[in-house]
């Protein structure tokens, strides 16, 4: 804003060629101005002079304004930045704090955990120690327990040595007891009928008598006896008669019982098929045909379940009044007297 008084920036006029004018030559006073000069003038000049001046004025205070006004707005955006700024600040230093409490939080705990992990270690150090020394005392105990090992097997052994000899003993003594108390059965055979035919085949009968000769009863007494006709496929009664005696080993409780000193006699009939009496006359020419009893008598003692057997087998023949054995012609009917029954056949293997 120009801050000039009126009629003091004002250039003296002059004429178009640049010289001062020459109306007036007259000085005037500053101290005592010319009053008649004041008077030449006009309202209207001075009208225009304070218009001039009023806009100057305005133009200065607008400007005045305009400035004062930019630095507010530029004060307020310096204060709103330096709030924002603040307040950025404010929450980074809030992180800071924080991050400095847990950074502060997690050395605290890294140096717990690592005097824990002291502590563990010198903890599992004194438990290895320990568990060394536990070791030690459970293998030396080991070694004990192997050395009283040794011992018991050895001791064992030599029980077992003992017990199998007091066994051996023992069953030897059983053995002798049951020999000399165990009753004994002794079997015999004779004819008491005739040999006889029908379309069944060939038909005789026989008298047994059984003798306990030992010293205890003879319980469960059964016999198995069979006519045994000898062919091609049919030659050896001895097997017969060790088959018929396997059989009576599983036989049932029920049977005689005969006493010592006491016989047991009954008559026992048999039979053989005529296909059997064929097979045998075919196979021999037709001449003669074999016949054989073979039978089995099974039995037990009174304080055993061993089981006891005995087994006989006889031979059918035709009476010679000259003494000779003569072999049965097939198909012919024999009267008792006609019949002998020769043993054919006993070994000590079939009486147990």
């Amino acid at each position: 804003m120009n801050n000039n008084q009126p009629g003091q920036d004002e250039a003296p006029k002059t004429q178009s060629d640049g010289h001062p004018s020459q109306k007036s030559n007259t000085q005037v006073s500053p101290n005592k101005p010319d009053a008649g000069g004041a008077q030449d003038v006009s309202d209207k000049q001075v009208d225009a002079d304070v218009k001039a001046l009023e806009d100057r004025v305005k133009t200065g205070e607008r400007w005045v304004i305009g400035l004062t006004g930019a630095l507010v707005l530029v004060g307020l955006l310096q204060f709103g930045a330096g709030f924002l700024q603040w307040r950025t600040m404010k929450g980074q230093l809030k992180e800071m704090h924080d991050g400095g409490v847990d950074t502060h939080k997690l050395v605290t705990a890294a140096v717990d955990q690592a005097t824990w992990t002291q502590r563990l270690k010198d903890s599992t150090d004194t438990q290895s120690g320990h568990m060394k020394d536990l070791a030690d005392r459970m293998k030396d105990q080991a070694d004990r327990t192997k050395t009283i090992a040794e011992q018991a097997v050895i001791q064992a052994r030599a029980a077992r040595v003992s017990a199998e000899a007091a066994k051996n003993a023992a069953d030897t003594s059983q053995k002798a007891m049951e020999l000399s108390e165990r009753p004994w059965l002794i079997v015999s055979a004779t004819i008491a009928s005739a040999l006889t035919y029908d379309k069944e085949g060939a038909h005789i009968t026989l008298h047994y008598s059984i003798a306990n000769i030992g010293h205890s009863p003879a319980v469960e007494v059964q016999i198995s006896p069979e006519f045994y006709v000898a062919n091609g496929k049919k030659r050896d009664a001895i097997l017969e008669r060790r088959r018929l005696c396997k059989e009576l080993e599983t036989h049932s409780a029920l049977g005689e019982t005969i006493y010592p000193g006491q016989v047991f006699e009954q008559n026992w009939s048999f039979s053989a098929a005529q296909i059997d009496i064929d097979n045998s006359a075919a196979y021999f020419g037709n001449e003669f045909f074999v016949a054989q009893i073979v039978d089995c008598v099974g039995y037990r003692a009174n304080f055993s379940q061993q089981p006891y057997s005995v087994g006989s087998s006889y031979g059918l023949y035709k009476f010679s009044p000259t003494g000779e054995t003569l072999i049965f012609p097939p198909y012919i009917e024999m009267p008792i007297g006609s019949i002998m029954l020769t043993p054919s056949g006993f070994s000590s293997k079939d009486a147990k």
